[in-house]
């Protein structure tokens, strides 16, 4: 998993790194390492100490403590926390079994990923009248490694491996030769795919230790053989915000990440290493202690492999199934998911063009498409232009009146009911009363002795339409069922 929030005090920046250390100074954590090219121009290896990393925050040398940016602002953005943290299975795994080559797997992971996200880095551009970002490549930050989650209710911590990379609003612009605030925009706006990539990598190493690897659904996978139950067990923190966003009200992810932020207690540090695995060990029973010793010794039963080929293909029918045009990175995250533990993005990228994928640039971003769904995309617009005075229209009654529709909404019922065109189309904005036209234009066609038949692409907008008062089916119920089409013959079709 990966989360991504903007620092915007250097305050806050500061007191975290001071907290950070105090749990290395209990001997439970590890103190904090630096990564990045730029990490490397500043001879800043190995630990994080304290005053570099204070100067970094405020946009200082951190050698020195000159000035780096050429203007320096109150209050100015500090830059981003990367937050990386794996499967619960994981973190359990490498706590009650002391395998340290998880952990490094997991730091490995975390590094390469970084890397690539590295080279992603941009910064702005504005001498001489421009108005650009300029890809830089370069950044540096400060990793703060943490093997447990925060406490519940006064209880000891539930492991949790996580890494907070703190990337610092910093960035060497190679055309200017000064450094610069760095552009993070294209890295935020990509997290779901970085995520995804980290896991994938996370997970083929993982298996690479002789490890199997449960996919669940696409999207979520663990170890294969830890018990559910003991995965519940340790996930303590999680439960307690999922029963606070219930209790809220609230499902949006974000939002319950907002949550989690407000909601933490003050991480306990007072348990050494010894206590924490012994007071994690007696919350397990014995046939959980047995089955987590059976994954460790790789007694676990093999899962059947999933090849690029085949994980390629499940995200093309998965991503073009209502689009006809995705960005790249996300049809290669839903490729990676599925194949996690099997496959690598790099990988993925070089079996595309073999399934038909088309990739083009399109405001700096890659876009794809398929050569099907291309085809599919002509054959509609080709139809769409074929057919149009083709049909006759249907005269409005005499009584339908404007009512409560707006200008537009009245607008839109009229030029569908006496549109010629066989293929229309309503772009309506959410909130703008769609449901309350279409009830209009489907009372302008019950007097006109027409009939409708209302279709939606998920059952969930058909349950929609269905409390609206429309007799509403999926397109695909509807297109398996030729009784179905015989008696929309010569009526006319809404899909919402």
């Amino acid at each position: 998993m990966l989360r991504i929030h903007t620092i915007t005090s250097s305050s806050a920046a500061k007191a975290y790194y001071l907290q950070a250390s105090d749990y290395y100074s209990q001997g439970s954590e590890l103190v904090g390492h630096w990564g990045g090219k730029l990490a490397n121009e500043f001879g800043l290896q190995g630990a994080v100490f304290q005053e570099s990393f204070e100067r970094l925050v405020d946009g200082l040398h951190p050698i020195t403590g000159d000035q780096l940016k050429p203007r320096r602002k109150e209050n100015q953005r500090v830059g981003i926390d990367c937050t990386w943290s794996g499967p619960k299975s994981v973190s359990v795994l490498e706590a009650l079994t002391g395998d340290s080559d998880l952990r490094k797997a997991f730091q490995e992971a975390k590094d390469e990923t970084m890397r690539l996200m590295e080279a992603e880095v941009q910064t702005r551009v504005r001498v001489a009248g421009a108005d650009h970002d300029r890809p830089t490549g370069n950044m540096i930050w400060a990793d703060f490694e943490h093997s447990t989650s925060r406490q519940v209710g006064g209880l000891a911590p539930d492991p949790h491996r996580h890494i907070h990379s703190v990337c610092m609003n910093l960035t060497n612009d190679p055309e200017e030769h000064r450094f610069k605030a760095a552009q993070f925009g294209q890295i935020v706006r990509d997290a779901p795919y970085w995520e995804a990539v980290f896991e994938a990598r996370l997970a083929f190493k993982i298996k690479s230790l002789g490890y199997e690897i449960d996919r669940h659904d696409g999207r979520n996978w663990e170890i294969a053989g830890i018990p559910q139950s003991v995965i519940s067990k340790f996930s303590k923190r999680t439960e307690e915000i999922q029963n606070e966003a219930e209790r809220l009200g609230i499902t949006d992810p974000k939002q319950k990440a907002e949550l989690g932020a407000k909601t933490r207690e003050a991480k306990q540090t007072g348990l050494s290493p010894l206590q924490l695995r012994q007071e994690w060990d007696r919350q397990l029973t014995s046939q959980e202690r047995q089955a987590i010793a059976a994954v460790h010794r790789r007694e676990t039963p093999a899962f059947p492999e999933i090849t690029t080929a085949d994980a390629v293909q499940y995200a093309i029918d998965h991503c073009f199934e209502r689009k006809a045009v995705v960005p790249e990175r996300e049809l290669i995250r839903t490729a990676l998911y599925y194949g996690v533990g099997s496959v690598t993005a790099e990988g993925i990228a070089r079996e595309l063009p073999g399934h038909g994928v088309l990739l083009r640039e399109n405001q700096g971003r890659t876009m794809a498409t398929t050569k099907e769904v291309y085809a599919e995309e002509r054959f509609i617009t080709i139809f769409a232009q074929s057919q149009r005075a083709a049909v006759p229209p249907v005269r409005l009654a005499n009584d339908l009146q404007q009512g409560m529709l707006d200008d537009d909404q009245w607008r839109a019922v009229t030029r569908l009911v006496q549109s010629q065109d066989r293929v229309n189309l309503v772009d309506a904005a959410a909130g703008t009363g769609k449901s309350t036209m279409l009830k209009a234009f489907d009372e302008a066609m019950r007097k006109a002795n027409q009939n409708v038949f209302y279709l939606a692409t998920t059952t969930q907008a058909v349950d929609v339409l269905r409390r609206e008062g429309f007799e509403a089916q999926t397109v695909a119920r509807f297109l398996e069922s030729s009784a179905m089409q015989t008696r929309a013959r010569n009526s006319r079709v809404v899909v919402d």
